[in-house]
């Protein structure tokens, strides 16, 4: 659409928004019309978010050390931690264990603040998205209030 950058647009019946923190950012495009901006809040830190990542797959819990030696990539200028697992997922709340799933994703810390961007599906589907989701995890950046 014009010179304008790739952005990603998520249908908000798509997303549970009790978990979302409304910004005051606010933008328009000529094709998409309006846009609003939240933040989601997660407690805990990075390494505790992503011991909870893996737990939905029944792996181990990581150490300090192990979760140190982790692959690092760029998400909005600092560093993040790469994860990545597979099997049967159990989401919780109650869901059924779906088998053959996969997880991609970074967690990242700033300012007090954890940044998370994943993606959960069934394995050959994350596998096919993980250049793309590494791709739009790298164009991400903070914008002042």
């Amino acid at each position: 659409e014009g010179s304008y950058p790739p952005v990603i647009y998520v249908p908000r019946q798509d997303i549970d928004m009790t978990r979302l923190t409304p910004s005051t950012r606010t933008s328009s495009c000529p094709w998409k019309g309006a846009a609003s901006y939240y933040s989601i809040l997660i407690p805990g830190g990075i390494l505790e978010n992503a011991n909870r990542w893996l737990k939905q797959f029944g792996r181990e819990a990581m150490t300090p050390d192990s979760f140190a030696a982790m692959q690092k990539i760029p998400v909005v200028g600092i560093e993040g931690v790469w994860i990545e697992a597979e099997g049967d997922y159990g989401a919780g709340m109650g869901a059924d264990s779906k088998p053959g799933y996969g997880l991609a994703g970074v967690i990242a810390e700033t300012g007090g603040q954890i940044i998370t961007v994943k993606i959960v599906g069934p394995k050959s589907e994350v596998d096919a998205q993980k250049p793309a989701l590494r791709e739009f995890i790298g164009s991400l950046r903070m914008t002042e209030k």
